[in-house]
């Protein structure tokens, strides 16, 4: 059966449908940069909250010279702001240079992506260390 020109024509113009082939390339590349922005954001947040916390035990530790390291890492945990403070790995230790004292807080967090289970993303490690003089 032969087709008319007219009939050609008109299937070469349609643009039904096309709307929905756009948007099924481009709705994933646009969550994916959506989620992206949004875990960036969460990371950073969680390594400026850690720095925060080791900050405000490390000043503790200057001024109260004679504080446990347990007492240092409770007043690190209790500065952790809506983290899970068992998810943190904390180490202090002492040491002396140039016959200055310092105490040396490094704080160790597993960061959980929230898309892990959809995105099958292992757990990163963030780390932070600082070094604070104890004032004699």
């Amino acid at each position: 059966m032969l087709r008319s020109p007219a009939y050609s024509n008109h299937l070469s113009t349609n643009q039904q449908g096309s709307v929905i082939v756009e948007a099924a390339f481009v709705i994933p590349i646009f969550f994916l940069f959506i989620f992206g922005i949004i875990e960036l954001g969460r990371l950073y947040w969680v390594r400026t909250s850690m720095q925060l916390a080791i900050s405000e035990a490390g000043r503790h530790a200057m001024i109260h010279t004679e504080e446990s390291n347990e007492a240092i890492t409770s007043i690190l945990e209790s500065s952790i702001y809506s983290l899970d403070p068992d998810d943190f790995i904390v180490d202090i230790t002492s040491e002396n240079i140039g016959g200055i004292n310092y105490k040396v807080i490094n704080a160790t967090y597993s960061y959980r992506f929230i898309t892990h289970n959809l995105l099958s993303i292992d757990p990163i490690t963030i780390s932070y260390t600082s070094k604070f003089p104890i004032l004699q």
